[in-house]
């Protein structure tokens, strides 16, 4: 009867407990919000070369998306893109579907468009495609971590 009765008491308590908890405040409300740093960068189909390792073009690449209006737009800041699409852009964000759309980036860059993106816990996944007259028309896979 004894064991029984501490059972219930402690029961009670680790409900009241646990139902007395403030709301996780180190939780991100967006997946998405956060600074993102290269962990690779590899053209698709070529995937014994990272061009995020040291030396090579995107090795300071960071994608920092800093607020959000709402779960599908806010602002962004994208720094580190080598030559010939330029250093660094900011502007607003819009996410529609597995797209996350960049304001502020000429849309002949390939970095306007971040397509197949996906986050899961601190890695974030996209591809872009790119096409200038250097390089011709490649497609880029990275995936960022927080």
């Amino acid at each position: 009867k004894y064991i029984i009765r501490s059972g219930t008491y402690l029961m009670i308590v680790s409900l009241i407990i646990s139902a007395c908890k403030p709301p996780c405040e180190d939780c991100d409300p967006n997946p998405l919000l956060g600074l993102w740093k290269p962990g690779t960068v590899r053209i698709s189909g070529q995937d014994a070369i990272n061009f995020a390792a040291a030396g090579r073009p995107y090795v300071n690449f960071q994608l920092d998306i800093q607020t959000a209006e709402s779960d599908d737009k806010g602002t962004y800041r994208i720094s580190g893109i080598p030559s010939p699409f330029g250093p660094s852009f900011s502007g607003t964000w819009q996410k529609s579907g597995t797209t996350l759309n960049l304001g502020g980036i000429p849309s002949a860059n390939g970095f306007a468009n971040l397509v197949n993106l996906s986050v899961s816990g601190n890695q974030l996944n996209f591809t872009i495609n790119l096409a200038d007259n250097k390089t011709g028309n490649l497609t880029l896979n990275f995936n960022l971590v927080k």
